[in-house]
């Protein structure tokens, strides 16, 4: 125990007196695989027959992670699905009438930084396989949403679904997961600055 006492102090004197500060010494690099936030009885409006179903959703992503410092890079944001659930919704029995649906990440319209609205996930429907009350837009992913963030550090993205909808205003639950991976300063983290 005295010499790891020791041997930590030694290297906080090494990193002062080479001029890097112990906050580049000490850091912590986490990642999560999955932050998920759902939205409840989200309303839709009705969709015409042979129409897309479109609807724009913000995701306040650093309010739900606010250790996660953009700025200092490091920070890797993916959307890894997004699930309608009509379980507790009105208006629409299940999800089998839908063909396809998809999710497109929007950039910031006030700085754009030359990002393009790029598709992130989709959902196609498979022969003989019935989403039923829960239809999850996934996939393997690997579009990184931090370049997306606007200046309140949020993503804008905007979910279509074609197929047969209901022509009348129907609600559902919706649920958005993310990975997320950030190198973060550990002592910053708790206040303490060098």
């Amino acid at each position: 125990m005295r010499t790891l006492r020791t041997a930590l102090f030694a290297a906080a004197l090494l990193a002062l007196a080479s001029g890097c500060g112990l906050s580049n010494q000490f850091y912590a690099e986490l990642e999560e695989p999955g932050i998920c936030r759902t939205f409840q009885g989200v309303v839709m409006d009705p969709t015409a027959p042979g129409a897309e179903l479109v609807l724009v959703l913000p995701i306040p992503v650093t309010q739900d992670v606010p250790l996660f410092d953009t700025a200092g890079g490091g920070v890797v944001f993916k959307l890894l699905s997004v699930t309608f659930d009509s379980t507790n919704g009105t208006g629409i029995q299940d999800f089998n009438s839908v063909d396809s649906a998809w999710v497109t990440a929007l950039p910031d319209q006030t700085n754009p930084n030359g990002q393009v609205a790029t598709e992130v996930i989709r959902y196609d429907k498979a022969p003989n396989v019935l989403p039923g009350k829960k239809l999850t837009i996934g996939g393997n992913s690997d579009v990184d949403l931090v370049p997306f963030l606007s200046s309140s550090g949020g993503v804008t993205v905007e979910a279509r679904m074609t197929g047969g909808l209901p022509n009348n205003n129907w609600t559902s639950d919706i649920t958005g997961c993310l990975y997320a991976k950030a190198r973060l300063n550990y002592l910053d983290a708790y206040g303490i600055h060098f």
